[in-house]
């Protein structure tokens, strides 16, 4: 017999689901079936839990910009996201400097 997830564990799943995806492909091109099997769960959950695909991206790059992430901060300066463009400066330097390699 399986336990339920936490729901803060089920979100955490999926928003880390999400993470990984972005980082091998753009963010703003990942649907919600893909993070669904990577999250293991059903794509309804991930609706559930960000509502729609604005949200999640929304979600998505706060984290990347929390933990540092250059690769998903460089793709939301590619397409003027307003989260990773207030993104401290250094970081914003960093991911910029991906473009030029």
């Amino acid at each position: 017999m399986s336990t339920r997830m936490h729901p803060d564990d089920r979100y955490a799943r999926i928003l880390a689901a999400a993470v990984k995806l972005a980082e091998k492909n753009h963010y703003c091109q990942i649907t919600r079936e893909q993070i669904a099997t990577e999250a293991r769960c059903a794509p309804s959950l991930v609706s559930s839990y960000f509502c729609n695909m604005d949200n999640l991206r929304k979600r998505l790059m706060h984290a990347a910009v929390k933990a540092g992430n250059t690769t998903i901060v460089m793709q939301g300066l590619t397409c003027s996201d307003p989260i990773a463009r207030k993104a401290p400066l250094v970081l914003r330097k960093k991911a910029a400097a991906l473009l030029n390699v």
